[in-house]
């Protein structure tokens, strides 16, 4: 049984480092090829456009002062680890969920700002620009709620 459990929690920490590393290697590739505010047309639903984050997620709290950042990211998994029974046995959401937040984290340390850079939009109406860590956090969060739910509509049957 401890084997089952080391091989699992194995592939939990590839996903975290495998989108981790992704996402490092887009920004990179944003970082070393963009100037800021350069906008690059795919077509007429997506950009790319490259903006420095001083926030968090989706350009919120987009303060330079790092203490808010770090405050909610803080929060943020506290709150989320609360929500898990073991904490070291993930689960794939909460991997996919600590890969992103790894991979902003890394931007604030080595940039002092998180690169944003896909620009969604129907028309003229934008979403606010994200990167792939976003996405990431955004999508895993979903799918846990999502998940939640329908563990507790089981319950209730």
């Amino acid at each position: 049984m401890k084997i089952v459990s080391l091989y699992k929690n194995i592939y939990y920490i590839l996903i975290i480092v495998s989108i981790s590393a992704i996402d490092y290697i887009v920004k990179n590739i944003i970082f070393n090829n963009f100037h800021q505010n350069q906008i690059f047309y795919i077509n007429k639903f997506i950009n790319i456009k490259y903006l420095h984050n001083y926030g968090i997620s989706l350009g919120l709290l987009n303060y330079k002062n790092n203490f808010y950042y770090i405050f909610f990211l803080v929060f943020y998994l506290i709150i989320f680890i609360k929500t898990i029974k073991i904490i070291f046995i993930f689960d794939i959401c909460f991997s996919i969920i600590v890969g992103g937040i790894i991979g902003n984290i890394l931007d604030r340390i080595i940039h002092g700002f998180i690169i944003d850079f896909i620009d969604l939009h129907i028309y003229q109406l934008h979403i606010p620009i994200f990167n792939l860590a976003d996405l990431f956090i955004f999508t895993g969060t979903i799918i846990k709620i999502i998940n939640l739910l329908l563990k507790k509509e089981r319950e209730f049957k």
